[in-house]
């Protein structure tokens, strides 16, 4: 079991602790594993964490690990690791199965109720391009999870945005936040075409036999000003809701990636905030209706992590991936080395096999 071994009193209260310097778990580095994107859940007292790993040492096939935490004797301690959900030969997702997020809901299929949803990132490539976003369901937590047969729910192959195989990134890097608590949901997800862009697309789930996607919106950037003082892009990010103060927040890559190797990832993480209409219909129907500017509350870089790269995070929510604290927010992210401080290793794994789950408090105002 992996164990946080310091507390910061400000989480204790609330039963929620995590440590800026110590990964959450994960294997040795003595291995090529890695660990990332997390979607972290707190449900009564324990947190729910699923995101992407290998199964085998040294080989690049995308699976989805999932751990829980429980708060014993002033620790946190993690289980051992359990995949629950893989490529499935022959379909949409054969290559990769990856960049979970998940909430609680009421979702029926073939006549029967499920509680949880996952939404996932799946692909036949192996060259990072034409990504897709399917769903699986379940009527436990912890699985066994099953995909939906007419996935992926969102398809990049033959959309408006495919261009042809191969050419572009796609979508995926999914986020989902309900709507109701119920079957309505809002899936967003990361847009690489000619350009890079989050969507948001409001769905009702509540018959997966035949799923309706009630509207989309591409995400307004607005007020979102990176490290080097440009506009930049949100993309790669997790969202969360607060329905008490009607507040927005996103994580998510910023576009300031340096240049050690390697520069395909990011070197800093912005914590986002925008306020929403108190008098919505329905929760975060503004993103889909209103103007919305962004606030930077803080970015996660070297000097907050002490790691060169910080990349592909998570907001931890409750079950439904609303905000449960008004005054905290806790943030997963994804820390690597730079390839130079491993010259032994070769090909992707000199920062790969770094690929750990952090975390960061943020204090709201």
């Amino acid at each position: 079991m992996a164990i946080i071994t310091h507390l910061s009193p400000a989480w204790v209260c609330i039963g929620v602790i995590v440590v800026n310097h110590k990964p959450l778990f994960g294997k040795s580095l003595y291995g090529n594993f890695y660990n990332y994107c997390p979607s972290m859940r707190l449900e009564n007292d324990t947190l729910h964490v699923w995101y992407c790993t290998n199964k085998d040492s040294g080989n690049i096939t995308d699976y989805i690990g999932y751990r829980t935490g429980h708060f014993v004797d002033g620790f946190w301690r993690f289980s051992n690791e359990k995949i629950v959900l893989g490529p499935t030969k022959g379909t949409w997702d054969a290559r990769h199965t990856c960049d979970p997020s998940v909430i609680k809901g009421a979702f029926q299929f073939n006549g029967e109720e499920y509680h949880y949803l996952m939404v996932y990132l799946g692909c036949i490539t192996d060259d990072c391009k034409d990504n897709e976003t399917g769903i699986a369901f379940s009527n436990n937590i912890a699985g066994p999870w099953i995909k939906l047969p007419n996935n992926p729910l969102i398809p990049f192959i033959n959309s408006k945005d495919f261009k042809g195989p191969h050419i572009h990134w796609g979508y995926g890097q999914p986020s989902v936040v309900s709507v109701d608590k119920a079957g309505q949901c809002i899936i967003f997800y990361n847009v690489g075409i000619e350009e890079t862009f989050t969507r948001a697309e409001h769905w009702d789930l509540s018959n997966l036999n035949h799923p309706v996607k009630i509207q989309e919106v591409r995400i307004i950037d607005d007020g979102y000003i990176n490290i080097e003082g440009k506009p930049d892009v949100i993309g790669n990010a997790d969202f969360a809701f607060d329905p008490i103060t009607h507040c927005f927040y996103a994580v998510g890559d910023m576009r300031v990636r340096g240049n050690d190797e390697p520069t395909y990832i990011s070197n800093a993480l912005p914590v986002l905030m925008t306020n929403l209409c108190e008098d919505e219909k329905h929760p975060m129907e503004s993103l889909f209706t209103e103007q919305y500017k962004w606030k930077k509350l803080e970015v996660i870089d070297e000097h907050v992590s002490s790691f060169a790269k910080n990349h592909n995070p998570g907001i931890m929510t409750d079950i439904y991936g609303w905000v449960y604290h008004p005054s905290l927010l806790l943030v997963g992210y994804t820390r690597s080395d730079l390839n130079k401080a491993h010259p032994k290793r070769v090909g992707i794994w000199p920062s790969l096999h770094t690929y750990r789950i952090y975390g960061h408090e943020v204090k709201l105002d």
